[in-house]
């Protein structure tokens, strides 16, 4: 690769980064210069661009850690199906496969917490299909013996 700043091909490798569109682009350095850049390459062809690296006052955007609700969105399953029948509309139901789906759990122990009697008021059974909806709906179906 050609150093941008005194075109000489004398570089060495110095890490990687990660682009805000998810890109890893490799970091250079010339061993000429010091100039600091990466290379990368155009969406639609193979020529190398090079983009001038400012290490001078870059911060770190990116925090260290979760923070517990974080957490739980991501392991824990009763925290997860909390959330999602919280945004389950009124007059929409779905089938408890594709309901599994857009509760996006991770794993299979899901199927204890769905069985928690705190969300017995958000499922019904139909000719031998369970389907999750809102509340008022499912129970108001119940009641009428649509559901059971």
């Amino acid at each position: 690769m050609e150093c941008p700043k005194c075109h000489s091909t004398n570089n060495r490798k110095n890490g990687t980064t990660l682009q805000g569109d998810g890109v890893r682009k490799q970091k250079l350095v010339c061993k000429d210069c010091g100039h600091h850049y990466f290379a990368g390459s155009f969406a639609g062809g193979t020529d190398p661009i090079y983009r001038v690296l400012k290490f001078e006052g870059e911060t770190q955007s990116k925090k260290l850690g979760l923070n517990e609700a974080e957490l739980r969105a991501m392991y824990d399953n009763t925290f997860i199906l909390k959330t999602v029948v919280k945004t389950l509309t009124k007059d929409n139901f779905i089938q408890e496969r594709d309901f599994v789906l857009l509760c996006k759990f991770k794993g299979t122990a899901y199927r204890s917490a769905m069985q928690d009697k705190q969300f017995d008021p958000y499922h019904g059974i139909a000719g031998g299909v369970t389907y999750w909806g809102n509340k008022e709906d499912i129970q108001r179906l119940k009641d009428e013996g649509v559901l059971r």
